[in-house]
């Protein structure tokens, strides 16, 4: 049989458990949430307004994950039943979300302030992502190159031309689709502006009305998933701050 030392430091270890696991668990299940709300308020709609919004519904679903974080891992409340916590744990609990979610208002601002920031995380998963969506096949059909098409003893097909569509953004996607319609297939590398040129002699072409408003759709797909990405990277910052705090609070 244990001593009352070893016993209470088994004890001491499984609520450690509890509290990793639970932290861990939070932070994987909040971005189910936070993807549904991207996807009903913020793809293919930004605005300052969708922002603010934004900011607000992450700051309730961090108060939410903190109040069963609590409830589970600080009461060992497995059931999570929230509606037992009280009104000054429930006010404090929302006042150490605030606080910590602070870091997630803060990152937005540098964001819209900076959206170059964006494309950090936009044209590295967003690119992976969207090319679980077909960018490659799009890719493939769309961009033209007269010099890999002279190679004989190659299949142009064999070639991946879906890294050009980190040349395309939110903001200029409209006027490469536009050129490309224009000049019906001529050179978008010819475009006046430097940072709209595709490299070496690639250029544009639609055969299908179909593929203009499915390449719209990837490139709105890639900016919202690499703003996705600094929200929810600094809402698990966040998260954590705020769940440490209450556990430190409680000890």
């Amino acid at each position: 049989m244990g001593t009352p030392s070893n016993t209470n430091d088994l004890f001491a270890k499984n609520a450690s458990n509890n509290y990793f696991v639970g932290i861990l668990v939070a932070c994987l299940a909040f971005i189910v949430p936070l993807g549904l709300m991207y996807s009903l308020f913020f793809h293919k709609k930004k605005s300052s307004i969708r922002v603010l919004v934004l900011f607000l519904t992450t700051i309730g679903l961090g108060y939410i994950a903190n109040l069963m974080f609590y409830r589970m891992a600080v009461m060992n409340d497995k059931d999570a039943q929230i509606n037992k916590i009280t009104g000054n744990d429930a006010a404090f609990i929302f006042y150490n979300t605030l606080a910590g979610f602070f870091i997630v208002g803060i990152t937005l601002f540098a964001i819209s302030v900076s959206p170059v920031l964006v494309t950090i995380f936009e044209n590295t998963f967003g690119y992976w992502f969207v090319n679980l969506w077909g960018a490659r096949t799009l890719c493939n059909e769309i961009f033209i190159s007269k010099s890999f098409e002279n190679i004989t003893n190659i299949d142009p097909k064999d070639f991946n031309y879906s890294f050009l569509i980190t040349c395309i953004d939110y903001n200029n996607v409209e006027e490469f689709i536009e050129y490309a319609k224009q000049c019906d297939g001529g050179t978008i590398s010819n475009l006046e502006k430097p940072d709209k040129r595709l490299p070496l002699d690639f250029y544009m072409k639609f055969e299908y009305e179909d593929q203009v408003e499915k390449l719209r759709n990837l490139v709105y797909l890639k900016y919202t998933f690499g703003h996705f990405m600094w929200t929810y990277l600094s809402s698990i910052v966040a998260l954590f701050v705020s769940m440490i705090a209450l556990l430190m609070a409680s000890s």
